[in-house]
């Protein structure tokens, strides 16, 4: 066992100990009325000693009241009192109070007011907040055949406003010879980092004496402790990186002989080691062919350090070559328009042999009461069961032979449920944990629903009547907006409870546009096929309130185009072709769903 590659910790702290009695002035209850709160023991050298005043003194002379003498300290200390009119408190900060020193702060409530004799003065015990410092040395650095390095800090519970006695109380010995230390103070946290140069190797181990005092702050509190030199013979395996899926970097505690053949020294088993290279103390294997999951690895003995001593003992890893993450997506971007009369969807996947596709039908007479409810963002809508029912729910297990690369597949709906023209879809993509590819250790057990699965599309419905006429209540909890939080591992069963994609679906090939003309109190509206880009004649553009109330109505000329005349501000529009199919388009605001958001080129 190599004692170098541990963490090695110290731990001193002072010793506090309060009185029963507080020595807060008698009868704190007398300064109710002058006093809202004040500093209690212990405190920090960073923090403060405080009195929060419940008056703001207004006298005349008030600039010309020294401050520093309001609140001060027996015994006394550099640091002086000031007024902060902001909260009304008169402070010390940063108070460069002792270790085992006690104090009593005297406030002059007399100087500020008038009061009673017997209140002119409110007095309060102080004592420094106990003291911890931690010592952490990490394992030794290589510098070279001939040298290491140690890194590590000290932390501290409690501030230490002058560093300096961490430095003075912290010496490294090899043998007789003090080693150099350099030092980095963290200003915004209690740390100090060091790094302890110069360290000699020489063919035999040897160790560093650390010793770490608390005297420069009067304690005498003290400990010790010894790091390992590894000598030069010390020659072992550290760890492997793999940041890639064809390359592997494995670390050795000394820089290596360049010039050495590593042929069968490597093994990995079920991967090709195609070639090798040495820099400094790292060995870089390069791999034949993408393959993911957990390989052994063997490290055989015969590997040499500069110094020409080889590695005595084998060394047996497992390594873990990552695949991407799992993650199943409609192949392009925006809400879905099959061109053509079709009603194909690309899908795209990666790390999953299939999906699950829902599809939830919103009924024409429901796509209003859709749109009112539902102007967020897909993810973030609410209440489907009120306008709509899930009309496909099946698994796509395709099978892919390289699962780890991205595909993209073609999913024809047609021959999954029968289309209805004019109703909106909404569709769900997500992860079955049994399709899962990615490699895990244990199974993957699902323990909850998605948010899909937890709508409850027949919930119990009760009528009540009172003074002021009856109204319906649905009695159960919207779950569709629950989110499960899990750590972001597909290893996770949580991770296959997320809705992975979802989009908007219409079976249409009809387009809108449509302009407002304010001057002309009127909206101009152009109707086109999507797939030919050809004006529709005779379609039938509709504008209807937030209410639903229809506004207006006209159809296309030749050229596809109609005005519609109205002083109201419409919430939707619906344009039917001639043929039957139908468009949408939300007007309201910038979050129309307009052809612009509808992805019409297929793949």
């Amino acid at each position: 066992m190599k004692h170098y590659t541990g963490l090695f910790l110290i731990c001193l702290m002072t010793s506090l100990i309060i009185s029963c009695k507080t020595n807060v002035s008698d009868n704190f209850d007398d300064f109710n009325g002058y006093i809202s709160s004040y500093t209690a023991q212990p405190i920090s050298a960073c923090g403060e000693i405080s009195v929060r005043l419940n008056f703001e003194p207004n006298f005349e002379n008030k600039k010309q009241i020294n401050w520093s003498e309001i609140l001060v300290l027996k015994p006394a200390i550099n640091s002086k009192s000031y007024y902060d009119s902001r909260t009304k408190t008169v402070k010390i900060s940063n108070p460069d109070i002792q270790h085992h020193q006690k104090y009593t702060a005297r406030f002059n409530l007399g100087a500020l007011t008038d009061v009673p004799s017997s209140l002119e003065y409110f007095e309060m015990p102080i004592e420094r907040k106990v003291q911890v410092w931690n010592f952490h040395a990490s394992h030794p650095e290589i510098k070279s055949m001939e040298e290491v390095e140690y890194h590590g800090h000290i932390t501290y519970v409690d501030c230490e406003p002058d560093r300096s006695v961490i430095e003075k109380g912290f010496t490294a010995k090899q043998g007789n010879q003090d080693l150099k230390i350099n030092w980095f103070h963290d200003p915004k946290s209690n740390k100090s980092n060091y790094t302890i140069k110069n360290i000699k190797r020489t063919d035999k181990q040897e160790i560093i004496k650390i010793n770490l005092s608390m005297s420069g702050i009067g304690e005498d509190e003290s400990a010790s402790h010894e790091l390992i030199i590894p000598s030069k013979a010390d020659f072992t395996y550290m760890r492997h990186t793999n940041h890639d899926n064809d390359q592997i970097s494995i670390f050795f505690s000394d820089p290596l002989d360049k010039n050495q053949n590593l042929t069968g020294l490597f093994k990995l088993k079920g991967r090709r080691i195609t070639k090798t290279s040495i820099e400094f103390n790292r060995v870089d294997l390069y791999l034949e062919s993408n393959k993911y999951g957990y390989y052994d690895l063997e490290i055989l003995p015969g590997i040499k350090n500069e110094g020409g001593f080889p590695l005595k003992d084998k060394a047996s890893h497992q390594v873990f070559f990552k695949p991407p993450l799992p993650y199943v997506q409609f192949a392009e971007k925006g809400h879905i328009l099959p061109p053509n009369n079709s009603w194909k969807v690309p899908v795209k996947m990666v790390s999953t042999s299939g999906f699950r596709l829902r599809l939830l039908k919103v009924y024409e007479r429901n796509v209003h009461q859709y749109f009112q409810t539902n102007r967020q963002a897909l993810d973030q809508q609410t209440s489907l069961e009120k306008v709509g029912r899930i009309v496909l729910d099946t698994i796509f297990n395709l099978k892919e032979t390289n699962l780890f690369n991205e595909s993209t597949n073609l999913i024809d709906l047609s021959a999954q449920i029968r289309r209805e023209p004019r109703a909106l879809y909404k569709l769900f993509l997500t992860i079955p944990s049994e399709l899962n590819a990615y490699p895990c250790k244990d199974p993957i057990i699902q323990h909850y629903q998605d948010r899909v699965d937890q709508i409850n599309f027949d919930p119990s419905y009760r009528v009540y009547y009172d003074d002021y006429g009856y109204y319906g209540n649905h009695h159960f909890r919207d779950r569709a907006r629950e989110i499960h939080n899990y750590d972001g591992s597909p290893c996770n069963s949580n991770y296959f409870n997320a809705i992975q994609d979802q989009r908007l679906l219409m079976c249409t090939d009809v387009g809108l546009v449509i302009k407002h003309e304010p001057e002309k109190n009127r909206y101009f509206a152009y109707t086109s096929n999507i797939s030919d880009a050809e004006p529709i004649h005779g379609a039938k553009v509709s504008l209807y309130d937030y209410q639903g109330n229809n506004l207006i109505t006209g159809k296309s000329n030749a050229q596809g185009i109609v005005f519609l005349n109205t002083t109201e501000i419409p919430f939707l529009a619906k344009s039917v072709a001639p043929n039957g199919q139908a468009v949408y388009m939300h007007v309201m605001d910038e979050k129309a769903i307009s052809l612009s958001t509808f992805q019409v080129e297929g793949k």
